[in-house]
């Protein structure tokens, strides 16, 4: 039987702006249409290579990756400055995503203290002290205090990441694992890969396939790089998409809906499915939240709590770090399915 997988936040980034790879994968449930609705970026789906190819952001910190069945380089040194950086900004981006999204937080971590748990310590570490990495203790914490000041539209979508949370690096070409180690400021990895490159975003007419790869406000529609449309402007979802985190809902753009908003029950659009709703006979509805070893699935849809992985029709847990994996079950977020073990991918491994 088909698995379904929940949402994955591997774009949840040390920075804010929960990348569109929050969208929910409900297109194995029902026929909702959230594809159409303005998502702008490809979700995240098989653990089998580590990031989906929609380029190395690492600016919450939140990068998928798998391990190599444990064979790492030498652990970096680590001064009290980036460890501190690295705690805040877990405790800071975790409770914000609570408070901007309690479902996106229960699908993928389960609750604020796992959240917390899972993007601090080696992951974080990872990011900031990978090679030529623009991160510092003093600019993470920057980050920090600039995600404090956004909105939650803002959080959940805003796009480019506002300034003190998108440094550059210094490699200036060849094998990245995240956008801040690039001079470019862009880290394009393949779909299936846990490795890219460091390349410069495309502008207005640039060939693309995902958001990331559109420089500044560009979204990406027909693989090309876009102006979008304002919030309240006309649009048409084929031909003048609106800005990341809005949908063309009767011809302009807007928000998405909350429960119980009005939605258009033939397309399907008018949900915000990052905010745990989708389009049911004309009413935005709630997408149940199912517990582990609870039934999943079906209609009304019932996604896994905590990364959970819908098999079968029941919820089953992620796997932990360092048991073995096929790539047909969640490994805990952010580590991934590689060489058929759960682990945490290091910037080190890409050459």
């Amino acid at each position: 039987m088909r698995q379904l997988r929940t949402a994955r936040l591997f774009r949840v980034n040390v920075t804010g702006g929960v990348r569109l790879r929050l969208i929910i994968l409900l297109g194995l449930l029902v026929q909702v249409a959230l594809a159409a609705g303005q998502a702008s970026c490809a979700s995240g789906g098989s653990d089998a290579g580590g990031s989906s190819g929609d380029g190395g952001d690492d600016s919450t910190v939140v990068e998928g990756g798998p391990s190599d069945g444990g064979k790492k380089d030498s652990a970096p040194i680590v001064d009290a400055s980036v460890s501190k950086a690295c705690a805040d900004n877990a405790t800071s981006y975790c409770n914000q995503l609570f408070m901007c999204s309690p479902y996106l937080l229960s699908v993928e971590y389960g609750d604020v203290p796992t959240c917390q748990m899972q993007l601090g310590g080696a992951y974080c570490t990872d990011i900031v002290t990978a090679k030529g990495s623009g991160w510092t203790g003093g600019g993470l914490e920057a980050c920090v205090a600039a995600r404090q000041a956004l909105t939650c539209q803002q959080f959940l979508y805003l796009k480019p990441a506002r300034a003190a949370c998108r440094p550059t690096g210094t490699l200036p070409m060849g094998a990245c694992r995240y956008d801040t180690q690039c001079g470019t400021g862009y880290c394009s990895i393949p779909a299936g890969s846990a490795c890219g490159n460091c390349v410069l975003r495309q502008s207005t007419g640039g060939v693309c396939a995902t958001l990331s790869d559109c420089d500044s406000n560009l979204v990406c529609s027909g693989n090309r790089c876009v102006v979008p449309a304002p919030p309240g402007g006309m649009c048409d979802p084929m031909t003048m998409p609106c800005e990341n985190g809005m949908q063309c809902i009767s011809g302009k753009c807007a928000v998405g809906g909350m429960a119980n908003a009005t939605c258009d029950a033939d397309s399907g659009i008018g949900c915000d499915p990052n905010l745990g709703v989708y389009c049911s006979v004309g009413t935005c509805s709630a997408i149940m939240v199912g517990m582990i070893n609870t039934t999943c699935g079906g209609s009304p849809p019932a996604v896994c709590y905590g990364d959970g992985t819908c098999s079968g029709g029941m919820c089953v847990p992620p796997i932990q770090d360092g048991q073995s994996c096929d790539g047909g079950v969640n490994c805990m977020t952010p580590s991934t399915c590689n060489s058929g073990t759960c682990g945490l991918f290091l910037a080190s491994q890409c050459h």
